[in-house]
């Protein structure tokens, strides 16, 4: 046990050597305790702080492996789903169409009515040719893509009003492209999504996509409708429930972007991507 006690004084006093060289020691004892408690301290604080990093991202790697993962098994599945609707086009659409055109040119059949069989028949041509442009280009999206993403969305916007009836406008801005590859497809890609949905989902007859940058790193896709919206809180399902919207949820994350819908029922939706223009 010790103690130190300070005190003023009027009047000049001697101090003898040996009491000097005794206080010099005591305040180097204190000094020394007061430096161990302070590193001591920062020590706690450090580990605290890498126990806390460590953990945070352990759980961040878990998460982006799950992510993974569930992304790795949809994409399984949807090419499951795409191969079979593929092969329900050509056989029930495309296959039925041919049958049919070559039955209303047969002769047993073109004898008596020549001319409004082969009327039929270039009907049904153009209507398979049609088909055929279709699924050739949700086949290779990177040909609507060669020149541009604004491009490749208005082609998006013409087959939306000529498959659907749905009017949509397109609105992007003049510093949108170039952009990488596989943003320019994820751009591609999320607007054939959203407008599908729409066309689906929205019952209406008018839509508006909007590109443009926020900075200069940075895009956003918005797509936006005046339909009948929907409760929102059912898009906690989306895992179990719709690829496409699951997708652009996951993708958006992993570039380092993010995906929100925002709807009210009879008031319309509005789905939003912001993502990084490319992946350095």
């Amino acid at each position: 046990m010790g103690a130190i006690a300070f005190a003023c004084v009027d009047q000049e006093r001697h101090w003898p050597r040996s009491l000097v060289v005794r206080l010099r020691l005591v305040g180097a004892v204190i000094a020394m305790g007061l430096q161990r408690h302070r590193y001591h301290d920062d020590l706690a604080a450090m580990g605290q702080a890498m126990h806390w990093r460590d953990r945070h991202q352990i759980q961040w790697e878990a998460r982006r492996a799950e992510q993974l993962r569930r992304l790795a098994s949809h994409l399984i599945n949807v090419e499951y789903h795409q191969r079979r609707r593929l092969g329900e086009a050509l056989h029930e659409d495309i296959m039925q169409l041919l049958a049919a055109t070559v039955w209303k040119l047969s002769p047993a059949h073109s004898a008596s009515q020549n001319q409004a069989a082969i009327s039929e028949a270039i009907e049904m041509l153009q209507e398979t040719i049609g088909k055929l442009r279709k699924l050739t280009a949700d086949l290779r999206p990177l040909s609507n893509l060669a020149e541009g993403v604004v491009g490749a969305i208005q082609w998006l916007a013409n087959q939306a009003t000529e498959l659907h009836c749905i009017a949509v406008e397109v609105r992007a801005g003049n510093d949108v492209d170039p952009v990488s590859d596989d943003v320019r497809l994820f751009l591609y890609q999320s607007a054939q999504e959203l407008l599908d949905n729409v066309a689906v989902h929205a019952d209406t007859h008018r839509a508006v996509v909007g590109l443009r940058r926020t900075d200069s790193s940075h895009l956003q896709l918005t797509v936006t409708d005046a339909g009948k919206g929907f409760d929102t809180s059912r898009l906690k399902d989306i895992p179990s429930q719709e690829f496409g919207l699951f997708s652009i949820y996951e993708r958006a994350e992993l570039m380092g972007g993010r995906f929100e819908i925002s709807s009210t029922i009879g008031g319309g939706t509005v789905a939003t991507l912001i993502i990084p223009t490319s992946r350095d």
